[in-house]
């Protein structure tokens, strides 16, 4: 079962169901969080670059969100060590083992990069998800009833 959407998602969807609007919904503090210090330099830049997109649509980011876009922030850190592992090193390598007449043989393997760098990805769609940032997600809302006029200017010509 999926869970429940907040209220301000509802809105911003139309309240497509037509069902009524939860009252009393707990509503975080609009805002940015503070990017924890202890983020990897790859996690940093993820974090800013997240951060930055968020904030440029009003309502997005709340304070709250700080452990999912943290856990997201440091996965992807993760994937791209990874990911740079195996352009170093290969898909492979190669692991010696001996038989049973105790001849060794060289016998390729999957590099664990590979497996570490696949549970960052699905952890990170996990929190991108939970964030927002799938294509899926954002195509379900309507901003234009929150669009700042400013936005309209263009060459100083609205």
């Amino acid at each position: 079962m999926n869970p429940a959407k907040p209220r301000a998602l509802r809105i911003l969807e139309g309240n497509r169901a037509h069902r009524s609007l939860p009252k009393g919904e707990p509503q975080p503090r609009i805002g940015a969080p503070e990017m924890p210090e202890h983020l990897p330099p790859l996690g940093q830049m993820a974090w800013t670059r997240a951060v930055t997109e968020m904030s440029a649509v009003a309502g997005w980011l709340t304070r709250i969100d700080w452990r999912i876009l943290e856990t997201w922030a440091i996965d992807y850190a993760v994937w791209r060590d990874c990911v740079a592992a195996v352009k170093e090193h290969g898909l492979t390598y190669l692991d010696s083992f001996t038989d049973s007449s105790g001849q060794e043989h060289l016998k390729p393997k999957a590099r664990p990069e590979l497996k570490t760098m696949n549970e960052a990805a699905i952890r990170m769609l996990r929190s991108e998800s939970a964030l927002g940032f799938a294509p899926a997600f954002r195509a379900k809302i309507d901003l234009s009833a929150h669009r700042d006029p400013e936005d309209d200017v263009i060459g100083g010509i609205r």
